[in-house]
């Protein structure tokens, strides 16, 4: 797997445009009424995918925790150096998520809030629906200390996503957290185009080539100075 570790590492050590920018966590598009109760949340990516790049979403299957067990054996096997320690992370994630939105059982190492959480202005979204705008869902918290939280999540906009949008925020920290941590990337925009890319096939149609030439073709785009968003609302899906 050296070639591709060498495609991969290029990638994302590439001199970027956006390169001072600042980002840590997961947005999600949140709709809400004039009591600023939730109508309808989804997860930034997807909603991304769809409208921006219309990208489909196949995977339908993708709530189910064998999912996630599948895609995070199928990248630690592309690339290990780079996956290895976030496949455990999220599973793990998957775990704590299910466990507040069923019964509000909360798992150290995760803080979950009703609050609005401060956004990470890394995501340079396209334009909203109306009543709708990018809110902070999670965000990778950076511990000084061994009793600090590893994850501080906005607990009423998580009970508000779709079960597949649950995963998919999980699979977002996934790919972010090895594109940030493990290779120095700068913000959120690539690692949502590439998890876009992974949810466009079925998992066993992920072949090392598909992989390989998802990452080549986000390169491509970068250096191209594709990567600006046009913006124009589209509604949240019923």
């Amino acid at each position: 797997m050296k070639t591709l570790s060498i495609v991969f590492a290029t990638l994302l050590f590439s001199q970027l445009s956006f390169a001072n920018e600042r980002g840590n966590g997961g947005d999600a598009v949140v709709c809400r009424d004039n009591n600023g109760s939730i109508i309808k949340a989804e997860l930034l990516d997807y909603y991304e995918g769809r409208a921006l790049r219309k990208i489909p979403n196949v995977l339908a299957d993708c709530a189910d925790p064998e999912f996630l067990r599948e895609l995070t054996d199928k990248l630690t096997t592309y690339e290990p150096l780079v996956f290895e320690s976030f496949k455990y992370e999220a599973r793990l994630m998957l775990t704590a998520f299910l466990n507040y939105r069923g019964s509000d059982i909360k798992t150290p190492g995760y803080v979950f809030v009703d609050r609005e959480i401060e956004d990470i202005q890394d995501s340079m979204e396209l334009l909203m629906p109306r009543g709708c705008r990018v809110e902070q869902l999670v965000i990778r918290a950076n511990k000084k200390y061994p009793e600090d939280p590893s994850f501080i999540v906005q607990g009423e906009i998580l009970k508000a996503l779709s079960e597949k949008d649950v995963m998919g925020i999980v699979v977002h920290e996934l790919i972010y957290g090895a594109f940030a941590i493990k290779l120095g990337h700068a913000d959120s925009r690539a690692a949502r185009l590439f998890h876009q890319r992974l949810t466009s096939q079925k998992i066993d149609e992920l072949s090392f080539f598909s992989y390989a030439k998802h990452i080549g073709e986000i390169r491509t785009f970068i250096q191209r100075g594709k990567y600006d968003l046009y913006a124009f609302p589209i509604p949240l899906p019923d």
